[in-house]
């Protein structure tokens, strides 16, 4: 009670302003509860970079859903892309990322309100809203305040803000019909969205708008775009032709290894079918003693999805100055990854049966010289070709509610609210995913013969697939917000403005695996599944206050204090701060700074004690063996040669909240109503940065990252094998630096107005510790630790309004950056080799020092007016067909040869629209 005492009068004392300006103003700014207006005005641009992007913005951007406008924004990165799905985990999953400072950091709320994170976040995410489950058809504006703003919100606001307004006090209908076909095959996107709003708040006292939307987007196939057909790929580099290959052990017809107890190694180890006929299967290539599965060729790159919301809004004039209100969102999103057939690694037959005495029969075939043993085991490096691509139906509802009353009492604003939010997710296995007590037997009778070419055991693999629900999820969010802003007194700039509030909230998530999932009875061939299931919550209260004195005509002062408290976290209790000040020394320059602090704490999940589970596999191909000195447990642990590992994630009750301070100062100039510029330099600094150590980073120096390793006994190839342990941790410190740059140029022009805007981002650093107290890392214009941080992102669009016609066009940039170090010596293989001059492969070369090139789209729109009802809409995005830029990655999601977290496989793609308003 002490500390709650003191935090409130604290907050008395020192506070924040709602609102900056003229009354009007300071309303307008409570309501949306981001601090600022429009982005590009003087009169309206607050102490605070605020971007705006109003419904007409949102129109012209192309942008076809709610994830494809934010992430194409400039001061976007380090998002999870909906193609992350493609083998990479991301359940169906997109995210905001402000300034590549994470999900985790950015707050997203909508109308104003937290949001609850995506319920398919495991323990080892730090946490983030779906973006796929709102509608871009019900948002009126978007509003971005890319400063951090804990001592506002509290946490996770650490990046800063996004709030999506919804829709409202409209009357009129509106029915739109959207359409976007790539100029090649795959990738079609068609959209349907209809609202109607009843009755006029100010003139009826009520109004009520009604909106629904589908959206659906076709699938898109690796062999339909040339630059991602296959993960063997040629390419030129300092004048040498090389050529690059990810492949998988795993391979049809099967890899076989026989290890033998007498002499603790292999007595045969390779490909029968090469051994026997001197060449590989088709989409095969041999590497490191065995055929290697072009498993690239197989995936699509770009997902299948559906989406269907319903939006509702209500509010009522109860009299006097009070307000009635409401808001409910409810929407479903359904994706369809499919991804290469299912590998069976280090798949054991067992000893005697039909399936073994074959596997002993392809090793003598092989080897004339082999003799095989009583008690020589048969372990299988398999791929299910013929079981077709696992195909996985990631569904999340997403349901949030609000309800509340706002206007004024005794001269000051309010707004009390309630808001229920949750997200449920379930993940259905459709197809591909193979029983393993099922193909257990398959493989011991014979029934499936794992050493035949690719259509032989098509019916066979029909009767032994899992089909249903793997897995279920559900997070909810329940709050209670009270806030309120009076007038003080008077000052020589005006009135300074006292802003308090209190919020209590109530956060939820449970976990339910199936059985199967679990491994009780059974599990998917493959994947020994361990997942264990969970329910947890936990309680949140905090208490703010908001102050803004205009000192002078020109110049404010704000400042803002906020305590938080969470229970089930260690040092759960923060206390945050900030001061801004906004200088406009002539009608056309303002200049403006703020210093804050913040605070993240673990989500609700990451806490618990002692979990472990399993997550699967590594993203990429590591050594058979880690290298460690003798004695060591994992000494002579090992892999019968590279592959992916067993990965285990892990929590860590001794996590503590990350600490924050961040700071920001800029400048406008608007010499005319038609011109303006603006700069902003920002700096974001993260303590205690709550992740698990990079699986590249771990591999390449395993002396300092020993704590990530580790073995286990797999029960399929019953063997003790090393794994790779992603245990939570406060890794140390992060310091992100950069410039936001905006400008504004509009005139008249003998056919219409022409204005042309630009943003921009400008990253000066993304300087971070790998491990507490080690050495700064940094990935700014380079691939480093599994990510690219973009030196420069840019969008240039030009407008030209000409009678009923508006045109648009848009010039979309990224930078180049290095490419990741492939190594001739990699102990897990290397990716890259020479190409001898009769076009056969030659050996290992070392690439330190490519470059990925940079990537510009530009993308047209032609709007036609025809009347005051209706409106056509043709456009044409990535006009000049630009494909991805070339990268040798090969770790995270399957997609090879470019990387689908930074671009758009699509190519070029024709878009028409109409609307019709009743």
């Amino acid at each position: 009670m002490k500390r709650l005492a003191f935090a409130v009068a604290t907050m008395g004392l020192a506070g924040f302003a709602v609102a900056a300006h003229a009354a009007d103003e300071e309303r307008k700014v409570e309501k949306i509860e981001v601090t600022g207006s429009s982005i590009k005005r003087i009169a309206k641009e607050g102490a605070l970079p605020v971007q705006t992007f109003k419904r007409e913005d949102i129109q012209r951007s192309g942008a076809t859903s709610v994830q494809d406008l934010v992430q194409k924004l400039p001061s976007m990165q380090g998002f999870t892309a909906p193609a992350v799905s493609v083998g990479g985990g991301g359940g169906g999953f997109s995210g905001a990322s402000i300034h590549n400072i994470g999900e985790e950091h950015t707050l997203v709320l909508l109308n104003g309100t937290r949001v609850a994170n995506w319920a398919g976040n495991s323990f080892q995410s730090s946490g983030g809203v779906d973006l796929n489950t709102l509608p871009v058809s019900a948002i009126e504006r978007v509003e971005i305040l890319t400063d951090g703003a804990s001592a506002i919100y509290g946490s996770d606001a650490i990046g800063g803000v996004i709030n999506f307004i919804l829709r409202k006090n409209e009357t009129a209908g509106e029915v739109t019909l959207t359409g976007t076909v790539p100029s090649k095959q795959g990738g079609a996107d068609y959209k349907v969205s209809v609202t109607k709003g009843f009755g006029d708040l100010n003139n009826d006292g009520f109004n009520v708008l009604l909106g629904y939307s589908h959206d659906e987007q076709k699938a898109m196939k690796a062999t339909d775009r040339e630059f991602a057909k296959s993960g063997l790929i040629d390419f030129e580099h300092n004048g040498r032709k090389l050529r690059f290959f990810n492949g998988s052990i795993n391979s049809i017809p099967a890899n076989l290894e026989v290890y033998r107890e007498s002499i603790e190694d292999d007595a045969y180890f390779g490909t029968p079918y090469y051994d026997i006929n001197g060449k590989c299967a088709p989409a095969h290539v041999f590497r490191g003693g065995a055929c290697r599965f072009d498993y690239t060729s197989t995936i699509e790159i770009n997902p299948e999805s559906k989406q269907d919301s319903f939006v509702g809004s209500f509010s009522a004039r109860l009299g006097g100055d009070h307000t009635l209100y409401g808001d409910l969102l409810h929407s479903k999103f359904k994706m369809t990854s499919r991804i290469a057939p299912a590998p069976m690694s280090g798949f054991a037959i067992n000893n005697g049966t039909a399936g073994w005495n074959n596997a002993m029969a392809q090793a003598h075939a092989a080897d004339p010289t082999f003799v095989a043993d009583a008690d020589d085991q048969a372990i299988i490096y398999f791929r299910a070709l013929d079981a077709g691509n696992r195909t996985t139906l990631d569904e999340t509802t997403a349901t949030h509610a609000t309800l509340g009353l706002k206007g004024v009492l005794v001269g000051w604003d309010y707004n009390v609210g309630y808001t229920h939010s949750e997200s449920k997710w379930d993940e259905y296995y459709t197809r591909g995913w193979v029983s393993a007590n099922k193909i257990q037997a398959a493989l011991d009778n014979l029934v499936i013969d794992p050493f035949k070419l690719p259509g032989s055991n098509v019916a066979a693999f029909n009767d032994i697939q899992f089909t249903g629900l793997y897995k279920s999820a559900k997070s909810t969010l329940d709050s209670v917000d009270v806030r309120g802003s009076h007038e003080l007194f008077e000052m020589p700039g005006g009135s300074a403005m006292l802003g308090v509030g209190a919020s209590f909230v109530r956060e939820a998530q449970n976990y339910n695996p199936s059985s199967t999932a679990r491994g009780v009875g059974d599990q998917i061939a493959g994947d020994s599944a361990t997942e264990v299931p969970f329910d947890v919550s936990r309680n949140a209260w905090g208490v703010f206050s908001e102050l803004a004195l205009p000192v002078a005509n020109n110049l404010e002062l704000t400042g803002s204090v906020r305590h938080d408290s969470y229970d089930k976290v260690n040092d759960g209790s923060a206390t945050t701060a900030k001061v801004s000040a906004r200088w406009q020394p002539a009608k056309t320059i303002l200049v403006r700074a703020s210093y804050g602090t913040g605070f993240k704490v673990p989500t609700v999940t990451q806490t618990q004690d002692g979990f472990v589970q399993q997550f699967g596999v590594t993203g990429g191909t590591h050594p058979a063996c880690l290298a460690v000195p003798a004695g060591d447990p994992l000494s002579g642990v090992c892999y019968p040669s590279a592959t992916q590992w067993t990965q285990f994630n892990a929590t860590n009750a001794d996590l503590r909240p990350e600490k924050s301070e961040q700071w920001t100062i800029g400048f406008r100039v608007e010499p005319t109503s038609n011109f303006s510029i603006g700069v902003d330099l920002w700096n974001v600094k993260i303590d205690d940065l709550i992740d698990s150590v990079d699986e590249d980073t771990a591999f390449a120096d395993p002396a300092t990252y020993r704590s990530a390793f580790s073995s286990w006994y797999n029960p399929q190839s019953r063997k003790n094998e090393p794994i790779f342990l992603a245990k939570l941790f406060n890794m140390g410190t992060t310091v992100t630096r950069g410039l936001d740059i905006d400008g504004r140029l509009g005139f008249k022009t003998p056919i219409g107005r022409l204005t042309t805007q630009l943003g921009a981002t400008y990253m000066l650093k993304n300087d971070y510790q790998t491990i507490k107290g080690g050495d700064f890392h940094s990935n700014v214009g380079k691939y480093e630790d599994g990510e690219v941080t973009f030196r420069f992102i840019s969008k240039l669009s030009a407008t030209l309004e000409s009678g009923a016609f508006t045109h648009v066009g848009t010039l979309n940039y990224k930078s180049g950056y290095r490419d990741v170090v492939q190594r001739a010596d990699d102990p897990a293989g290397c990716a890259v080799r020479s190409v001898n001059a009769d076009g056969t492969t030659g050996g290992c070369v070392t690439v330190d020092d490519h470059q990925v090139g940079s990537y510009t789209t530009f993308d047209w729109q032609t709007r036609y007016q025809l009347n005051k009802s209706l409106a056509l809409t043709f456009g044409v995005l990535n006009l000049f067909d630009r494909d991805p830029p070339f990268t040798i990655r090969n770790s995270g999601p399957h997609q090879l040869g470019y990387d689908a977290r930074y671009t758009d496989p699509r190519g070029r793609a024709y878009s028409l629209s109409g609307s019709f308003k009743f």
